[in-house]
């Protein structure tokens, strides 16, 4: 209560908050000015300034606080909360979340190098919007290390409301403008084929000795993946899902083996980065199949999703996450080069030790003697 009394006191946080909800742009709207709405409304949850500095900004209070009073607005506001609804609906309706699920803090490119430029590409020039697209918004949105933190710590109870809020007073049954979990299953279907694309290329299939490619598990991602999507039931389509995920697990199990093949022959930069990137593709595959499974049932399941995406989607912004990634495995071989190469430096006893100080004991009298003759010659 007495968060909630200091936040009532910030300067112009309620006019804004109010002008935001009582007249959202109409669901007949240019799909611009909704987003435009829609990211006022975030940069409003999400802004630091209207709160006491006393409150820890890094718990996420503060931006559950404004999410709450938000609600809490709307519930005493029934025509204002309608509005919002609707026009939260039509967004949805209008806009596609495949690329979201599909691209979003995982690498888009095929290579390295690509990726690279790519990054300094988009820290340098702005990108153009595409509206249809949720993925740019979210990109252009969420790019803080704070707002997946918010999001991940906010009460349940709160993320439940935010989601319930866009089916307030919705009157078709079939909830034909949510195209998200249809999104969600498309994307598991266009990541599998990815997977089994990346996992059975020449890099991949050679290093993973005396087995025919059909043996893969990589192979059979996109049949099941496929038999999952489509499972009518429920009871059915948990058990399908338990499948892919073991699946999932047999593929992280084969991009090991070829991890273990690079370190005994050598390292190559472009398919330690095609690891790191099937990697991510299979750890979306699992958190969207979650997703699909307890969308209705579990918010909490939802939150953690999006918490991830924005965590994902914040390190993909990042040159150094990039080098972190891909570097590591070829630092730890050029370590253990190093030490491979100095070995013969090492004494384990009193005879090696002796046996060392006396090829020391050599090889600095011959170094002296010959740096005396070069001396006496000129």
């Amino acid at each position: 209560r007495n968060l909630l009394s200091k936040w009532f006191q910030a300067p112009h946080s309620r006019r804004n908050l109010d002008s935001l909800l009582s007249a959202p742009p109409l669901p007949e709207t240019i799909l611009r000015k909704r987003l435009e709405w829609l990211s006022d409304l975030t940069q409003w949850i999400r802004a630091q300034g209207a709160i006491k500095t006393e409150l820890d900004f890094q718990s996420g209070q503060p931006q559950a606080l404004r999410a709450k009073y938000m609600l809490l607005i709307l519930e005493r506001n029934p025509a204002w909360k309608k509005n919002v609804a609707e026009t939260l609906r039509s967004i949805v309706k209008d806009t596609s979340a495949l690329d979201l699920f599909v691209n979003t803090g995982v690498p888009n490119q095929q290579g390295f190098g690509a990726e690279l430029l790519d990054r300094l590409h988009y820290k340098v020039l702005p990108q153009a919007p595409d509206y249809k697209n949720l993925a740019s918004f979210f990109r252009e949105t969420f790019r803080h290390e704070e707002d997946f933190m918010w999001i991940e710590q906010m009460d349940k109870k709160v993320f439940e409301d935010l989601l319930s809020l866009f089916g307030y007073d919705d009157n078709d049954p079939d909830d034909k403008w949510n195209n998200l979990i249809r999104d969600a299953k498309d994307a598991i279907l266009l990541l599998s084929s990815v997977v089994r694309g990346a996992g059975l290329s020449t890099p991949i299939r050679t290093r993973l000795v005396g087995r025919h490619f059909r043996e893969l598990p990589f192979f059979e991602v996109p049949a099941m993946a496929q038999k999952m999507v489509d499972a009518e039931d429920s009871d059915q389509r948990m058990v399908l899902a338990g499948q892919l995920e073991k699946l999932v697990d047999r593929c992280q199990l084969a991009i090991s083996e070829v991890y273990d093949h690079l370190n005994e022959y050598g390292v190559s930069v472009g398919i330690v980065f095609l690891l790191d990137r099937m990697e991510g593709q299979l750890r979306r595959i699992r958190r969207l199949t979650e997703l699909v499974l307890s969308h209705e049932r579990n918010p909490e399941a939802v939150s953690h999703f999006v918490a991830n995406l924005m965590r994902e989607n914040v390190r993909s912004f990042r040159v150094s996450s990039l080098f972190a990634d891909n570097m590591s495995l070829i630092a730890k071989k050029i370590v253990e080069r190093s030490a491979e190469t100095g070995e013969h430096y090492i004494t384990r006893n009193r005879d090696e030790f002796h046996s060392n100080f006396k090829k020391a004991l050599g090889g600095g009298f011959l170094t002296a003697f010959t740096m005396l003759t070069k001396f006496i010659l000129y």
